[in-house]
């Protein structure tokens, strides 16, 4: 599971903050689709837990991290709010 959600993330999610933000008009808008749609798959499968893998960090949480890091910052520069903490709680703190 941990090496589907680390493809997931590398892959998808950071070819829809892509679109987001490099696309144009529709394109941006389905970039901004797919980017929400895999913050809801990622914050579903948080669940209660403090990290990806439980009570430790494993390498989902890696993963996380290196776009995390960025993603105030992409969202600020591209003026365009994903990661909310009224939509993704769990994702935000």
């Amino acid at each position: 599971m941990a090496r589907f959600l680390a493809k997931l993330i590398d892959e998808k999610l950071m070819g829809a903050m892509y679109k987001v933000c490099y696309g144009k008009g529709e394109e941006k808008e389905k970039g901004r689709d797919e980017a929400c749609e895999v913050l809801k798959y990622l914050e579903n499968e948080l669940e209660d837990k403090k990290f990806f893998g439980g009570d430790n960090i494993g390498f989902v949480d890696i993963v996380a991290s290196y776009i995390a890091l960025w993603f105030g910052a992409i969202q600020e520069a591209i003026g365009v709010e994903l990661l909310t903490k009224e939509k993704f709680p769990k994702l935000s703190k």
